[in-house]
């Protein structure tokens, strides 16, 4: 049985699913399985994976059943005791495995560990690094902030993530953000370390960007509102029942949209854009998009991100909720 468990899964990454693989199988870590999850993919994506004959691959093909889902599906085919994801688009450093299996051994408290990452575009070209804290409580404030460490940067202790029931399929978007926070509520501790243990592709299509609908916003928000009901001894919003569920989910839609969120993101996203202009010295543009900002949110100077404030909003929101239930029930 080995020690350690990368998860990858995919869909339709042909482009940069092999150098994926080789970055784990480059490890200077032995002890490790890499199981590969084909999320329904087109592209011959899998054939790349049949192509390689190295005993420590296992490929499974369970047809398009969603991030969540395959994630879920590659935990349970796992055998290690710890659990390493990278997704197929990112590079796995030679001494990732092995730093982060010696601070889960050497430190029994630790439920997880994330580390910092070298960004680099679709060409591997280098345009930068992530600045994430080491300490739980450091990672925890990112976390409340909308912040998350990166997925493919996590390895974390198998026994703990089933417990909780892995990763919520009510989750279109931000999927590891709500996984991070489930491992809080069931009492998880997070370690961060200051190397730099993979190398992270960043588009255009990255964590809230190009994001017509805030989907990654969205479900990152709904999953602090689940977090502050649950450490508040609360039903959270992603435990109840289905049809609660439809229910919740159109009157937290409601909520969002009317708190003016996307509005704010689409300033904020627009705001880098006319930042990356005046580099490339284009002022017309940059001119033009500064009165796109405007008309967005006038007030996007005052705050970062989409000006979320945990808990604050979060009790806006059951207040809203509470609100609107009791109309309803009134009007019945």
């Amino acid at each position: 049985m080995p020690l350690v468990s990368v998860i990858t899964t995919f869909y339709n990454s042909s482009t940069t699913l092999m150098d994926s693989i080789k970055s784990v199988m480059s490890s200077d870590f032995d002890d490790f399985e890499l199981v590969l999850v084909d999320d329904g993919s087109t592209d011959g994506s899998s054939d790349i994976v049949l192509s390689i004959d190295d005993k420590r691959i296992s490929l499974f093909r369970p047809g398009r059943i969603g991030r969540a889902a395959a994630l879920n599906f590659g935990l349970k085919k796992s055998n290690g005791e710890y659990i390493a994801i990278l997704d197929a688009d990112d590079i796995c450093l030679q001494s990732r495995l092995s730093e982060q299996v010696q601070i889960l051994d050497n430190n029994p408290k630790y439920s997880l560990v994330c580390s910092n990452a070298e960004l680099i575009d679709i060409r591997e070209r280098r345009i930068g690094l992530t600045n994430f804290p080491k300490t739980h409580d450091d990672l925890v404030n990112c976390l409340f902030n909308l912040n998350p460490f990166p997925h493919s940067s996590v390895m974390y202790r198998k026994e703990l993530a089933v417990s909780i029931g892995g990763y919520d399929t009510r989750c279109e978007k931000s999927i590891d953000y709500n996984f991070y926070l489930n491992l809080l509520s069931s009492g998880a501790y997070f370690f961060g370390s200051d190397n730099l243990l993979i190398q992270l592709r960043s588009y255009e299509d990255s964590w809230g960007k190009n994001d017509s609908n805030a989907l990654q916003i969205r479900f990152g928000i709904i999953g602090l509102i689940n977090y502050y009901q649950r450490q508040n001894n609360m039903e959270g919003i992603l435990q109840i029942d289905d049809k609660q569920w439809r229910e919740s989910k159109e009157l937290y839609d409601q909520w969002f949209d009317e708190m003016n969120f996307q509005r704010q993101i689409q300033a904020k996203h627009l705001i880098r854009s006319v930042k990356s202009n005046i580099r490339h010295l284009n002022f017309t543009k940059a001119a033009e998009e500064i009165s796109g900002v405007i008309r967005l949110d006038p007030w996007f100077w005052r705050y970062r991100g989409c000006n979320f404030s945990y808990p604050m909003d979060v009790k806006r929101f059951i207040k809203f909720y509470k609100k609107c239930i009791h109309v309803g029930k009134s009007g019945s």
